[in-house]
Order: structure tokens, then sequence, then C-alpha cells
């Protein structure tokens, strides 16, 4: 069944699907307020939205992967900490990662860590859209002979535009580019929606475009619990060199300054 889903993804059809993307969330929209934060996460993308200053985010996130020529499963952990309303710092690690191929034997141990910054600006020119820049430097921490990491450092940069086209609807458009010591860069898009069914409850769809995989990514967010939020997204893969689907789960904690 999975297989009627995949699709070959091709660099003339991100760029149609990138710039159709840039003029719906550039056209004019029909509701502008103070940036209200829909969730805390997304599953494969990055948020607009920042940590307001001196606020701190605790997030697990758990992962399994299954793909033809094996499974496999991680426990990343993060911390996200607002430096102003504006800039944050984050850092994320793969505590733990194990690798289950099916033509040799499995692995596990820690994996890569990642450091990143991001600058957001909210309701530019009072109007319903925001925009932010990143870096992110990762470093190699795991084996890469056991596959459980990539063995060299690496640089990234995204841009996010994002647009609340109602009160309970945001969209979101990210680019980037990641350049590992070794290699050519490798270029991504994300693409989605967000919609708060309720003050508890969120559903959340995205597109994640990379040089060697695509995923089309269901989500449920419940955030019925003070501080706290808790989801499920289940990436599918729509590309012949990705995953056949993932399952990750979030637990994020928020604490004031």
């Amino acid at each position: 069944m999975l297989n009627f889903f995949r699709i070959s993804i091709n660099k003339k059809f991100v760029i149609g699907q990138f710039v159709l993307m840039v003029w719906v969330l550039c056209a004019p929209t029909i509701y502008a307020d103070d940036a209200q934060e829909p969730i805390q996460e997304l599953f494969k993308s990055d948020m607009v939205f920042p940590q307001e200053e001196g606020e701190i985010q605790l997030t697990f996130a758990p992962q399994y992967n299954e793909a033809d020529d094996g499974t496999s499963w991680e426990l990343p952990i993060a911390v996200e900490y607002g430096i102003t309303d504006n800039l944050q710092v984050e850092l994320e690690w793969i505590s733990y990662a194990h690798n289950n191929p099916d033509d040799e034997g499995t692995s596990s141990g820690i994996g890569d860590a990642e450091i990143g910054l991001q600058y957001s600006w909210m309701n530019i020119s009072d109007s319903s859209v925001h925009a932010a820049v990143g870096v992110e430097v990762g470093l190699p921490f795991g084996d890469d002979e056991k596959d459980l990491g990539e063995g060299e450092k690496s640089l990234g940069s995204y841009f996010i535009l994002g647009v609340d086209i109602v009160e309970q609807v945001h969209t979101f458009l990210q680019v980037g580019v990641e350049k590992p010591e070794s290699e050519d860069r490798e270029d991504f898009v994300n693409v989605g929606l967000i919609i708060a069914a309720s003050d508890v409850a969120a559903f959340t769809l995205e597109y994640n475009w990379e040089e060697e995989a695509a995923y089309v990514t269901p989500g449920f967010v419940w955030t019925s619990i003070d501080s706290w939020e808790l989801g499920l997204g289940v990436p599918v893969g729509v590309a012949d060199d990705a995953d056949d689907f993932q399952v990750i789960l979030h637990v994020i904690l928020e604490l004031d300054g």
C-alpha cells in the first residue's frame, strides 16, 4: 500500500512548490494580532516562534524508523532557552540510538549533538507575518561506523516564514541548507499547517523534503496540562530513499523564567 503513495521528487517539482508557497504566504491575510504560539514544537520542521526571555523548554522526542533494510529508534533530548524575546539558543543530543539492519548485527550507543541559534521577527509591520533565521552546528559524538552518527562536523542555516491565516490556523515555509565537512551542501524545504482545533488540541501537517528523502507528516498535539505538551507525529515516506514510515513522540515541559 505504501508503494502506491511513493512519488519521485525532482528539483523542478520542489522549486515549483517553493514558488507557490512563497506566493501564498506573502499574500494579504485576514488576521493580524499579537503572535500567539499555537504549539511548542513541530515534528520535522522548526518553529518561527521563539522562546521568551528567560524561558526554558525541555523536549524528549523518542523516534522509531522502519525502512526496507531494517528498523531503528533513537532518544533525542533538547533544551531551548530564550536569551531575549527574539533570540534563543538550543542544544539537542541523541542520548541513545539503536539500529537493527536486516543484513548485519545490531548496534547501539550515543548519537550526535547539535547547537543552534535562532532570531525571530514577530508581527512584522503590525501584520500577521513572522520570520526567523537560524544557524546550527552539528557535533559528531556518535559512531559513524555503526550508523550512529555522521562522523564529522556540519554547519547549517535556515529561514522560516510564518503567517497566521486566521486565529486558529498558522502556515509556514522553511528553507535551509546543511554543509558537512567533506560532502556537498544538502538543501531542505519544509512547508505545512498548524490548526488549533480547541484550547487543548491541535492538528499539524508537514511536507518535508531533503536531497535524498521526502515525507508527509501528519501530527496531533495535546496541551491540556499546564506547562506540558504531548504530541504524536507519523512521517510517511514519499520518496524512494526515505524510510517507509517513522513514529515521533513529543513530551515537552516549558519553564517560565
